[in-house]
């Protein structure tokens, strides 16, 4: 399936946008179902190293700015910049439920959550093996 898919970067003046075979996809791919999504498929090496060669297409022409967790280490290891950011989970909990405005609905806090913190710990457990989350040698990290 994804193999016959097509990802696009526009460049916007304000604004990217994220194509898939066309169709703008930037507000979609940050919501909750679609985030989860790709963290139970990115554990399959084969989509890992699909991804990396498509994240490298869109940024062959320099003067991007992309974020997540391998960007700095597989995607892009001679950046001219790298910025290691970490963040506790309720930090991140709180900002996915910011970017998502569900502020003030428990329940869906809770899921948040919940989900967050399973996916985390399978993420790590099955990265160990073959993509280990690693801090970029000459990456800048903010204290």
């Amino acid at each position: 399936m994804a193999q016959d898919s097509h990802i696009t970067l526009e460049r916007n003046i304000g604004a990217n946008r994220i194509l898939l075979n066309g169709k703008d996809v930037s507000a979609r791919i940050r919501e909750r179902d679609v985030t989860e999504g790709a963290s139970r498929v990115s554990v399959h090496p084969k989509v890992r190293e699909w991804m990396v060669e498509r994240q490298r297409e869109m940024g062959l022409g320099g003067g991007v700015v992309m974020e997540g967790r391998d960007i700095g280490t597989k995607v892009f290891p001679d950046a001219d910049l790298k910025i290691f950011l970490d963040a506790d989970p309720v930090i991140r909990e709180q900002r996915r439920m910011d970017q998502q405005h569900v502020k003030g609905a428990s329940a869906q806090a809770m899921g948040i959550r919940t989900s967050r913190a399973r996916t985390g710990a399978t993420g790590r457990a099955l990265h160990l093996r073959s993509w280990p989350l690693t801090t970029p040698w000459c990456s800048t990290r903010p204290i």
